[in-house]
């Protein structure tokens, strides 16, 4: 029987040093390690906020584009519409779809 084909994961990648490593600064100055942590907290804060600014755009872009479709429509430009549904709406959902997986 044939494998089963594995999705496509990102590499776990983290911003905090392994304990060994920890230790080594640790030995050479007790204040380095917690100025590592620190690094390492601080630079995950940011890529938290990063994330969450990209995705409130997103929602943003996504309701504006439902608002001038649903205008569209009902103003009687059902073609303009169309455009800006199938070229507006659907290349944004595709970028992040792509972008995320």
């Amino acid at each position: 029987m044939p494998n089963k084909p594995q999705p496509h994961t990102r590499p776990i990648i983290s911003a905090v040093p392994s304990p060994e490593l920890l230790h080594a600064y640790g030995e050479i100055s007790p204040a380095m390690a917690v100025y590592v942590m620190q690094e390492a907290v601080n630079r995950n804060r940011r890529a938290f906020q990063y994330a969450m600014a990209g995705l409130l755009i997103g929602a943003v872009l996504g309701l504006s584009l439902i608002t001038a479709f649903v205008y569209l429509v009902m103003e009687g430009h059902s073609a303009a519409a169309g455009v800006l549904l199938g070229g507006g709406a659907l290349s944004m959902v595709a970028g992040f779809r792509s972008t995320r997986l």
